[in-house]
Parts: C-alpha cells; structure tokens; sequence
C-alpha cells in the first residue's frame, strides 16, 4: 500500500484478540503479586514470605512491563497511516484522557472509601499498605483528576494507579517518536530511549525508569518483521525466561525491567505469529482480558479491604487477601458494561482532527485509540 493510497478503512485495525488475552493474564499477575504484597514487601520487611507468596510477587513488576511494552505496540499501530503534527498529538491526548479517566477516578474513590472506612479498623497494619494511612496532599487531590501534574502519590489511596500517570506520559511519548522515526527513521528510537532514561536521572523519579518500555514497544512495531513459524515456541520461551527472570536469579535491581521489557516484546512477537493463540483467545482467557483495564484499577483497595475485614475474624492474611478476587472481577465487569463502555463511546465521538499520510482529512469517528491496552 503506498502512501498515496492509504485506505482509512483500515487504520486503527490492529486489535488482537490473543494480545488482549495476554493483558488479561497479566492483569491477573499483578493481583497475585498485590496479594502477596499485604504480608510481605521488599523495601517494607514483613514475615518472611513462604515459597508461594515469594512466587506471587514477583508477578507484578514482569506485569506491568509487559503493559507498558504492549501499549507502545499496539499505539504505534494505531497512528499508522495517520500524518502526525500538532493538531493529532492534541486530539491523541484528549481522545486518551476520555478513554481511560472514568475508570481510573473509580478506582480512585474506592481507595479514597478504604482509606477512610476500613483502613482505620485494621488491628495489625498490613506491609502492602505502604503509605494508606498517610494524609493527602493537595497535589494528591490535583493529580487525582489529571493524572499528570502535579503526580499523585497513588500509595496513598491506590497503589497501582501510578502506571496511568505514565500512560498518560506515554500519550504524548509514543506519536512523538512515531514522528521521528518517520522523519529521521528507524535509528531515531535510540536516543528516544536514552532521552527517557536521563530524564529518569536527571528528575530523580524511579517511575520515570519505565517510559523507555513503551519506546520498546514502538521499536516492536516500526522493526520487527513476524517471526519464522519454526521460532515462536522457541521466541516464547526466551519471553517467558526474561519476563520471569526477577524471580529466577533473584535479582531487584531496577534495570531488570529492561531485560524483562525484552522479554515482553518477544512475547508479543511469539503471539503475533500465533504462539498460544489458542489458550489466550478461549473465552475465559478473553473475558479477563475485555475487563482487565477496570480490574487493575478496583483490585487494589478492594484486597485491602479484604484483607483487614477477614483477618480480624481470624482468617489468614494471604486467604484472606485472595478472596477479593471474586469481588474485583465482578465489580471490574459491573464497570466495564457501564463506565468503561461510556468512556469507549464518547472518546469515539470526539472529533478526530488528524489527516491520513495522503492528506485526506479523517473520518470524525475513526477509532485510533480503540485498542488501547485495558492494564494497567
């Protein structure tokens, strides 16, 4: 397809119903790791964990890697055949603040609920807290409604709600380096990955550290050709031994994320070929996956909430952490059918003020965000 005939049918057709498996897998890592995360954290001491909270930890940074990977992925395929100048990096951000704020604001008022009304009932207070029972800050109340500047401090009311703080930097990320890479090419994407690392040092911010995974991510999609179907068991088992090799070596140093963004992106590439295609699109498989961006955002303060109700009537702290599984997935799909679908349908009435690369202007309802990663 040439640039003078790009078919606008076609942009923003890049969904993938295995990959939207795999986010639901790791959507469900991440609860695990918060699990085990209420008796034990590194940074935070705790009992010693046994084998299997040990195990169940170390899910969530992997998790959360493979998110930000897959988000630079499938947003880079999304802008294809979209000219990209100012105009398409404002409505880019406005269409993504639509899409994802609904669902991060509740997750935002059942932390803000928890830390009001179940947290001060705790007798032993739990390690995964972190900082529940801090007071908030105005910065905190600002941040909750931008989730930009100022930065909230989402240990205060609901820990894994940092990660849209860098969604929502990554929305301004990704179409600039998409940009580039068409402008100055592919070898562009090595000093956008630098960039963001000295920025990491320069601003002294460890969150920061993560914004090269969603380069990667693009990288995935702007280099890589499908791989010979002879390699993908292969290309996924070298993911899954870099995803996982935190836990493996046991290894905490942050630039461990980077081996395990490898990981990530030959995961994806093993799934495009249609590596375990059949297990991440079974409808199990499928139903986590089309609620796995409203369960990352509830599951948090609800495990707390679990966690301090159950223990107190002597239930173990790790049972009673995981019997909020059954309550997050239902309150996730209870938001997903009336929040979340809302906030699909309004960001795609928007208007969409980007031009196709042959200058032809693009439909009002066009869906480039539609496949935004649902992680978190």
């Amino acid at each position: 397809m040439t640039r003078q005939a790009v078919n606008l049918s076609l942009i923003g057709t890049t969904r993938d119903r295995a990959l939207d498996g795999l986010r639901g897998i790791a959507a469900l890592m991440v609860f695990f790791s918060h699990v085990a995360m209420m008796t034990w954290f590194p940074r935070e001491g705790g009992a010693a964990p046994n084998d299997l909270e040990y195990a169940m930890w170390h899910l969530g940074a992997p998790a959360v890697d493979l998110f930000f990977v897959l988000s630079g992925y499938v947003l880079a395929a999304s802008l294809e055949g979209v000219k990209i100048d100012g105009a398409t990096i404002g409505s880019f951000l406005a269409r993504r603040w639509v899409r994802l704020m609904p669902v991060a604001w509740v997750g935002v008022a059942l932390g803000l609920a928890v830390r009001t009304l179940i947290v001060p009932m705790q007798q032993d207070p739990l390690v995964g807290m972190i900082n529940m029972d801090q007071p908030l800050r105005w910065q905190d109340w600002v941040g909750f409604i931008t989730f930009t500047f100022p930065m909230p401090d989402t240990d205060r009311f609901n820990v894994p709600l940092w990660t849209l703080v860098m969604e929502m930097y990554a929305s301004f990320l990704i179409p600039v380096t998409v940009a580039g890479v068409r402008k100055k090419g592919r070898l562009f994407l090595l000093p956008a990955f630098t960039s963001w690392i000295i920025l990491w040092y320069v601003s002294g911010r460890l969150e920061f550290m993560t914004l090269p995974l969603f380069v990667l991510g693009v990288a995935v999609r702007v280099y890589a050709a499908d791989l010979p179907r002879k390699s993908l068991k292969v290309a996924l088992m070298i993911g899954l031994l870099l995803v996982f090799s935190r836990y493996l070596l046991d290894v905490l140093h942050v630039w461990q994320r980077y081996v395990s963004g490898v990981g990530a992106a030959l995961l994806i590439l093993a799934v495009r070929g249609g590596a375990a295609r059949a297990f991440l699109t079974c409808a199990p498989v499928g139903w986590l996956g089309k609620i796995s961006y409203p369960f990352y955002a509830v599951h948090f303060p609800l495990v707390v909430a679990s966690s301090i109700l159950l223990s107190a009537k002597g239930v173990g702290s790790t049972l009673a952490a995981m019997m909020a599984l059954p309550v997050a997935l239902a309150v996730a799909e209870v938001v997903h059918r009336t929040i979340e679908q809302l906030s699909i349908r309004t960001s795609r009435r928007m208007a969409w003020k980007g031009k196709s690369l042959a200058g032809q202007r693009l439909p009002k309802r066009l869906r480039p965000l539609e496949h935004f990663h649902e992680e978190r």
